[in-house]
């Protein structure tokens, strides 16, 4: 049990330290490749690059593989459209598009009222 818990602690310890995340900004542009099935997304402030991290032209990028991914997706349409900020945190590493654009984890819409 001891090394389970010891494992478990140094997954969610490590895990998060090299993710970018992005507070209360504007989305300026997204960008579906319906080839790649993937979605692209700049905002008004680059955030603070990870090591993988290469490409200049967009911010983050997701694959749309899973209901969640598409949740992901129209919670940033709605976002974009309603010309809310949001709150952007990476995953912490470039798995997909050739390694140089680091995956997005999660969304927050910042409540603007």
């Amino acid at each position: 049990m001891n090394k389970f818990v010891s494992v478990l602690f140094l997954i969610f310890c490590f895990q998060p330290s090299f993710a970018s995340q992005q507070n209360s900004v504007q989305l300026v542009s997204l960008n579906v490749n319906r080839q790649a099935n993937q979605v692209f997304l700049r905002t008004d402030i680059a955030p603070v690059e990870n090591g993988c991290h290469t490409d200049l032209n967009w911010n983050y990028t997701f694959r749309l593989e899973t209901f969640a991914d598409q949740a992901l997706y129209s919670t940033l349409l709605a976002a974009k459209v309603a010309n809310l900020k949001v709150t952007l945190v990476g995953f912490g590493g470039c798995p997909s598009y050739g390694g140089a654009i680091e995956e997005l984890r999660w969304v927050t819409v910042i409540n603007q009222s």
